[in-house]
């Protein structure tokens, strides 16, 4: 009676053990995890806001985009070189920075050229959203597709049974998802020490 007993327990030990990693697995709504990073995380109107990526395809190039309440910043590092343009939305001034040449311009900010994310909106715009499995260099990832109004659709992927957020889809391309978070680094903001004004 006993060894039966021990036997059975064993058994279920081991099936606990078995199911473990499965439990650990989080179960996600259709959009949830894409929700939160473009309304929670990327939400400029929250809190600052980082976000770094590479474009893959045949000119690869990777940007960092960094935000905060008065500035909106682009770096962009490609083979064709290193620039960046720091916007300052208060006083609507736009600054583009040119590492290689240590060289940067003031001129007066286009609000068009200005990259928009959720916190800018003023209101939410109608969304559908909807979720599957997709295969990317050989690895299936889980995705969120979301649909504002008649814009292309976004598609967020996610390791699989996480929110960690790995590959974005826009506008036909595909990007790789470096960095991102609510704490972009100051000097994104900022002209580096040292480099000279160019004047028109």
């Amino acid at each position: 009676m006993n060894r039966k007993f021990c036997t059975a327990a064993a058994a279920i030990f081991a099936a606990i053990l078995l199911l473990a990693p499965m439990c650990d697995a989080a179960s996600y709504d259709a959009g949830a995890r894409a929700k939160n990073v473009w309304f929670g995380i990327l939400n400029r109107a929250s809190h600052s806001v980082l976000l770094k990526y590479k474009m893959l395809g045949s000119d690869p190039a990777t940007i960092t985009m960094a935000m905060n309440k008065t500035h909106v910043a682009v770096d962009m590092n490609s083979a064709d070189g290193h620039t960046s343009v720091i916007h300052d939305t208060k006083q609507m001034k736009s600054t583009m920075v040119m590492h290689e040449d240590k060289m940067y311009m003031v001129m007066k900010t286009d609000p068009r050229q200005v990259p928009k994310l959720a916190g800018d909106k003023e209101e939410k715009p109608k969304m559908s959203v909807s979720a599957g499995t997709e295969k990317i260099n050989g690895k299936n990832y889980e995705y969120d597709k979301m649909v504002f109004d008649k814009e292309d659709p976004q598609i967020y992927y996610f390791e699989p049974g996480t929110d960690k957020w790995k590959f974005w889809r826009a506008g036909g391309e595909l990007f790789e998802i470096l960095e991102y978070g609510t704490k972009p680094d100051a000097s994104l903001f900022s002209v580096p020490a040292g480099y000279q004004e160019m004047t028109m």
